[in-house]
């Protein structure tokens, strides 16, 4: 989990009478056509312990954060020039664009987590960037061509670049700005002002929302930061320094500390085929997408780029070769973790799964950590592929009993799971056992279908009712159809 610490860019109030005129040109005095150049500088170091929030084992959760063999580390350095075009500067709003050039990235233990020669390509494209009336960062318009990670680079850099000023005449005031990871508090205050320039403290108190936490984690933030503006409100240096904090109740499961400053190097007017080239990108077809800085994306896109980087570059085979190998708990957890990575990255690759699912026993290493990964995964492949070794297994009690369990509950119910365990549900040539047991799995995927097939649910339920082997045992048809969750099940339990 990264941690890249927001503050920004360019605005101020001040309080006494010579101090109310700089308030009123706190707001950057842009003019369209100008051009500001800054040199952009940031390090970023972060510790994660995710094993923490999938464990279900609570001694974990008491070890000390720094030092526990699950900890993993990520640093990494950025630097670039940025420069900043005003394309259009009203009293209300303003547009800008903002074009990084030869951007140097630098990382140390971040294998799989994001590629840095695309991430480098990507974030060189420029971004449109909508200001409000106090310098919010309102509309961000980003190359649709771009990856999720060069996305969330791009957003992380230009969040930097915000410094929202006062409605009021105040020389000390709070306001919300986001970034990637969310939307936040900040506290900003007039410090000093000297010959040409004025000097803020900006400070982050704490996040009011989080892009992709769950309601059990929240993060705690430490920052100091020093903004200055010439007299024209035009942004000169920031220089920021943040520590951020990930807790799962009491328990860190993330650490991470970022500085980075920004330092003005040159102002000047861009030439009017370079403006009107800028000025194009407002109808082109790759910058149709309006975002913010912590637009949510979706859980899939999220989901993707946390397997992409929990597989690195192993793949099936050479995940295989590490079931060979003395696992301890910790290892054994990594591979699961990445197996239903594998699995819901390549779909094709569970049929492999099942194939060595099948030729295991119960009782093996390589058994518990293919079934549980598959179970995992929740994919229609994944599924398929459970349901596959079930019935090449169905006279194996102990496999039947850790599958169907599992395809009862999946969110991912498909047609050929219902099929299959419906064949093994009413066969009177199956084991009674293993009938009962497939019986209240497939009143558990009609469960699941109903969103997304209702109609199969109704049909699971209606062949349940009209069963003549549930005929003989009532008890088991009432929990079956109970199971469904079905409102055409009501009717059928009225009439037993």
């Amino acid at each position: 989990m990264w941690f890249k610490l927001g503050i920004c860019s360019a605005i101020l109030v001040f309080l006494v009478s010579f101090e109310r005129e700089a308030y009123h040109s706190a707001f950057p005095a842009w003019k369209a056509g100008e051009e500001y150049v800054f040199s952009y500088e940031n390090e970023m170091i972060a510790y994660s312990d995710i094993s923490k929030i999938y464990s279900n084992d609570t001694s974990k959760k008491r070890r000390v954060f720094f030092g526990n063999e699950h900890l993993q580390g990520l640093k990494i350095h950025v630097s670039a020039t940025i420069r900043q075009i005003i394309l259009y500067a009203g009293k209300d709003n303003s547009l800008s664009i903002f074009q990084i050039d030869s951007p140097e990235i630098d990382a140390e233990n971040s294998e799989g987590m994001f590629d840095i020669a695309s991430v480098k390509n990507d974030i060189t494209k420029p971004v449109i960037v909508g200001y409000d009336a106090v310098g919010h960062m309102m509309n961000i318009r980003i190359d649709s061509s771009i990856s999720f990670s060069s996305e969330r680079f791009l957003k992380d850099i230009l969040s930097h670049f915000q410094f929202v000023r006062s409605v009021s005449d105040k020389n000390q005031w709070e306001e919300t700005e986001d970034n990637a990871n969310g939307k936040y508090n900040v506290r900003y205050r007039f410090l000093k002002k000297e010959s040409n320039s004025s000097e803020y403290e900006k400070i982050k108190t704490g996040y009011l929302d989080m892009v992709s936490m769950n309601k059990a984690q929240h993060l705690e933030v430490e920052s100091n930061g020093r903004i200055l503006v010439d007299s024209n409100g035009i942004l000169k240096t920031v220089h920021i320094s943040e520590a951020e904090f990930a807790l799962l109740g009491a328990d860190t499961i993330s650490a991470g500390g970022s500085r980075y400053s920004i330092n003005l190097s040159k102002q000047q007017t861009v030439s009017t085929d370079a403006l009107a080239s800028f000025s194009k990108l407002l109808s082109s077809p790759s910058y149709t997408k309006h975002s913010s800085l912590n637009a949510v994306h979706s859980e899939r896109e999220i989901r993707e780029l946390a397997y992409k980087h929990r597989l690195g570059h192993d793949n099936f085979e050479s995940l295989q070769k590490k079931l060979t190998s003395v696992l301890d708990s910790a290892s054994k957890d990594k591979l699961i973790l990445q197996f239903r990575a594998l699995a819901y990255l390549f779909p094709t690759e569970c049929t492999k799964m099942a194939e060595l699912l099948s030729a295991v026993t119960p009782e093996s290493k390589t058994y518990n950590i293919i079934l549980i990964a598959l179970a995992q995964a929740e994919t229609s492949a994944s599924v398929n592929a459970l349901v596959a070794v079930l019935y090449n297994r169905r006279n194996e009690l102990r496999v039947a009993m850790d599958i169907l369990p599992i395809l009862a509950t999946t969110k991912a119910p498909t047609k050929q799971a219902a099929e299959i365990i419906n064949k093994l549900a009413f066969d009177e040539k199956e084991n009674e056992t293993l009938r009962s047991l497939a019986q209240l799995s497939l009143a558990g995927l009609a469960y699941s279908f109903r969103k997304t097939d209702p109609e199969r649910t109704q049909f699971i339920t209606g062949t349940i009712y009209n069963s003549p082997l549930l005929d003989k045992d009532t008890l088991q048809k009432i929990l079956c159809l109970a199971n469904t969750g079905s409102l055409s099940a009501f009717p059928y339990l009225r009439g037993i």
